[in-house]
C-alpha cells in the first residue's frame, strides 16, 4: 500500500496575532434560520396571494404595508452589508501590516543563522 501520512516537523507556531481592533461586535457572522422558516415562508406567500385586489387596480393595503416591510428590511441589509464591507477592508488592512511585521522578523531570524 500507499502510505499517505505526511512528516511534520515539530516547531511550535507563533501565537495568533490580536484580533482587528475596529471589528464591529455587533454585525453577525452567520445567520440561523429557524427550522420552520420555510412553511413560514409559504404561508406569508399564499396569504399575499389571497390579499390582493382582483379588478382594483390599486394596491391593496396589506400589499402596501408587506412593500413597506419590504424596503426597510432591504435599506437596512443594505447597510448591514456596508458595516460587513468596511469591516472586512480594515481586517485586511489590519493582517497585511501584521503579515510585513512577521515577514521582517522573519528575516531577521533567518540572518541570525
Amino acid at each position: 500500500g500507499v502510505n499517505n501520512t505526511m512528516m511534520t516537523s515539530m516547531v511550535p507556531r507563533p501565537p495568533l496575532p490580536p484580533s482587528p481592533p475596529d471589528a464591529c461586535p455587533d454585525s453577525p457572522s452567520l445567520i440561523s434560520l429557524p427550522e420552520d422558516y420555510e412553511a413560514d415562508v409559504g404561508r406569508l406567500r399564499s396569504s399575499a396571494k389571497r390579499s390582493k385586489v382582483v379588478g382594483g387596480g390599486g394596491t391593496s393595503r396589506p400589499r402596501a404595508n408587506r412593500l413597506q416591510q419590504n424596503r426597510e428590511a432591504a435599506r437596512k441589509s443594505r447597510l448591514r452589508k456596508k458595516s460587513r464591507e468596511r469591516e472586512l477592508q480594515q481586517n485586511v488592512a489590519f493582517y497585511t501590516r501584521s503579515n510585513d511585521t512577521l515577514k521582517k522578523q522573519n528575516q531577521q531570524l533567518q540572518q541570525m543563522l
